[in-house]
């Protein structure tokens, strides 16, 4: 390998020896050619210029697709029009015999534009180092600018800038060095911007201009259009347009990421480190997905690629009894076969965005799950069908929960949910509860809301489930219609916390789903990349890729623990470790730890907590309470604001309702603050506020300080004015040791 790395070098240092030679042949015969006649002199350089000018662009513009950076584009751009100007000079220069009407000051005036053009664009693009620009609105505005200034010239606006027999005028010579202190302050301004390049491109850019002033400055001082400092400047000015050709040109052909910007140029990392990072990623991706509900992937064969451990777990199967198989051979339930008409895969493909049936399991233990499947596309990133995905929802106890209902029903009187007995048109029978949820009573008609549902139950002789709203409350009714009696029997079932439970649920996985997309996407795009272009792709951007997949697993981790947090609160399972504590030593413990991220926003603390207050609690929960409290404090605070943070011992005011013995800790900010309406759901699991949707944050923070507060027999309270700041209002209580 070093061999090569030596031949490599070797290779380009012989290469650039070449290079440089037939430079040096070529101003030696272009010298030649201007002692047998300086205008075939003049034009042969004009034309290298142009057609360097020309390549210069096409490598700028092709490379806005690429870089975030817009000095080459704008580079490239403005070289095209140079281009333009210098073709205009080439044909106007005396004894071309093109623009007969006009005498030398015509190309002056046009070489005085084109040096004007490439200095003022030097320095614009020196400025947008680290900024993107739109290339079409570039383009646009140039030839906007270029339309002017052809126009003021042609048009006799331009100001003189050569008198035959006089020379140049005052205003060509001031022009000149104007031009080369834009070029001296364009220097400056790279020199600043230094790091942003790679050394030998830096290097080749400065010389350029440097040799740009020097033309510049050779063209004060001649008479004649065909006298020595005239070819002087020339000379110049195709080293420099040599260098620019060195700089953009062969470097961008050859290694287009090396033009890019020094932080491109990222120092190797081992192959070992680089395993390491992209097994960390997948690992990371591999516990979210064995970590929710039962779950397998079908390829467009019915042939089962993956499945988690949730569903192995389900059906009590390995996953190398699964992988592989196809899904058809799988004798999961007796009450659904995939070969049958209803198969989810033929349901999906024959247009449908989901499908949903129910899968009953038996064990040779005689144990009985049922499954609510849900069956939604798999497509690649075309958007092709390459098959399903499917996600089992176990309804064993609600099915159980069906059939006590059921039972209950025959005890209608006794049963606390609804039961009647029906005609087509009358009640026979209704129990207390089903009389006060429709008020009505025996002998009555069959209240508006059911009437539909009960006449189709008769018509079509068929099993109904329905859903009501009633009175802000939700009814499962299920209608069973006994024709060869004369009557049906209608059993309900308040299911209005279940719809809760499931919308909550559903809104946390819809969340929880959008929270983890991006980090995965790009994880996994960074890994396709890796993948496709592994014979290709460069030290430097291998670097990057890696520093993209650190930041978003770490996104994902710092997620998994939140949502891991409120798992253990919710099934209490969290487990609190009561010690003596002191708050002061914890808060300044977190400002320490904060301290340059409040820097960043020149954030000053002012703590008054009395160093005497001791408290019990859990230390690691309380750290947390404060750190999430006092970093959203910092977040959504302004450029040189104060945060307050102070105690009240023995505290008996509004928030302590109870009249315990306590502390109460306010945190005061005066940031951008949380409106009247956003204020009552800051506390709700996965609330971001529009107002705040360019700062990061996952919607979780103060719902875990709340709940950890409360585990120690506490609350918290916000209070805030718009655009003024907010105060968090932490109460703990004083409570003995704890075991």
């Amino acid at each position: 390998m070093l061999d090569n790395e030596n031949d490599s070098e070797a290779s380009i240092s012989r290469r650039e020896s070449i290079e440089y030679a037939i430079l040096i042949v070529g101003l030696f015969l272009t010298y030649l050619a201007s002692l047998y006649s300086f205008l075939l002199f003049h034009s042969i350089i004009e034309v290298i210029s142009v057609v360097i000018s020309g390549g210069v662009f096409l490598i700028g513009w092709h490379s806005r697709k690429y870089m975030n950076s817009s000095f080459f584009l704008v580079l490239g751009v403005s070289f095209l029009f140079v281009s333009v100007i210098d073709l205009l000079h080439t044909l106007a220069y005396s004894g071309m015999g093109v623009f007969l009407e006009y005498d030398a000051n015509l190309p002056t005036q046009l070489w005085i534009v084109a040096r004007y053009w490439q200095a003022l664009s030097f320095l614009f693009a020196s400025m947008v180092i680290k900024k993107k620009i739109s290339a079409n609105y570039l383009f646009v505005s140039y030839i906007i600018a270029i339309l002017i200034l052809l126009t003021t010239i042609f048009q006799g606006f331009f100001p003189v800038c050569y008198i035959e027999g006089s020379g140049l005028t005052p205003f060509k010579i001031i022009s000149e060095y104007v031009i080369d202190a834009i070029l001296l302050v364009t220097l400056i301004v790279l020199y600043k911007h230094k790091d942003e390049f790679a050394q030998k491109i830096f290097l080749l850019i400065v010389i350029s201009i440097i040799a740009t002033m020097i033309s510049e400055l050779a063209f004060t001082f001649y008479i004649s259009v065909f006298g020595f400092s005239n070819f002087i400047g020339h000379i110049f000015k195709i080293i420099a347009f040599f260098f620019v050709y060195k700089a953009v040109i062969e470097l961008g052909i050859e290694t287009p990421f090396d033009l890019l910007f020094r932080k491109l140029k990222l120092s190797e990392e081992s192959s070992i480190e680089k395993a390491d990072q992209l097994e960390q990623a997948y690992s990371e991706f591999s516990q979210i997905f064995n970590a929710s509900l039962p779950l397998r992937v079908i390829s467009n064969d019915c042939e089962i690629v993956r499945v988690n451990e949730t569903y192995s777990s389900l059906f009590r199967l390995s996953k190398e009894d699964l992988i592989g198989k196809k899904c058809y051979d799988l004798q999961l339930g007796y009450e659904h076969r995939c070969h049958t008409e209803i198969c989810s895969r033929n349901q999906i493909q024959e247009g449908k965005g989901h499908f949903e049936y129910e899968l009953v399991t038996k064990f040779d233990d005689d144990t009985t799950i049922v499954s609510l499947v849900r069956t939604v596309p798999h497509k690649n990133t075309n958007g092709e069908f390459i098959g399903i995905i499917q996600n089992y929802t176990n309804i064993t106890e609600r099915k159980i929960a069906q059939e006590k209902i059921a039972d209950m029903a025959r005890f209608p009187s006794e049963n606390p949910n609804p039961v009647l007995r029906v005609s087509n048109k009358y009640i026979l029978l209704a129990n207390k509860a089903s009389q006060e949820l429709f008020l009505i009573g025996e002998g009555s008609k069959i209240p508006k809301v059911l009437r539909e549902h009960v006449n189709k139950s008769f018509s079509e002789n068929l099993d109904l489930e329905i859903e009501l709203n009633i009175k802000d409350q939700i009814y499962t009714l299920f209608i069973v219609p006994m024709k060869d009696r004369g009557y049906a029997n209608i059993y309900g079932m308040n299911i209005t916390a279940r719809k809760e439970a499931e919308g909550s649920l559903e809104r946390f996985v819809s969340t929880v789903s959008h929270e983890l997309r991006t980090p995965i996407s790009v994880l996994i795009m960074s890994l396709d990349f890796l993948d496709n272009h592994s014979d290709s792709v460069t030290p430097d951007i291998i670097k990057k890729l890696e520093e993209g997949i650190k930041r978003n697993i770490y996104l994902l981790k710092e997620l998994v623990d939140d949502i891991l947090t409120l798992s253990k609160i919710d099934e209490r399972k969290t487990k609190l470790k009561w010690v003596e504590y002191n708050p002061l030593t914890i808060i300044d413990d977190i400002l320490t730890l904060m301290e340059p991220i409040g820097n960043e926003k020149n954030i000053t603390f002012s703590v008054d907590v009395d160093k005497n207050i001791k408290l019990y609690g859990d230390t690691t929960k309380i750290d947390q309470i404060f750190r999430i409290i006092i970093d959203n404090a910092i977040k959504y605070s302004k450029q040189n604001n104060n945060i307050e943070i102070r105690a009240t011992n023995h505290y008996k005011g509004k928030h302590n309702i109870d009249e315990k013995d306590g502390v109460l800790f306010q945190i005061n900010d005066y940031g951008i603050g949380i409106s009247e309406e956003d204020l009552p759901l800051i506390f709700q699991r996965f609330f971001r506020s529009e107002q705040v949707s360019d700062i990061p944050g996952s919607g979780l923070g103060l719902p875990i300080a709340k709940e950890l507060v409360k585990l120690h027999d506490g609350d918290v309270w916000a209070q805030s004015e718009y655009g003024k700041g907010s105060t968090f209002s932490i109460f703990l209580p004083i409570i003995e040791k704890r075991l």
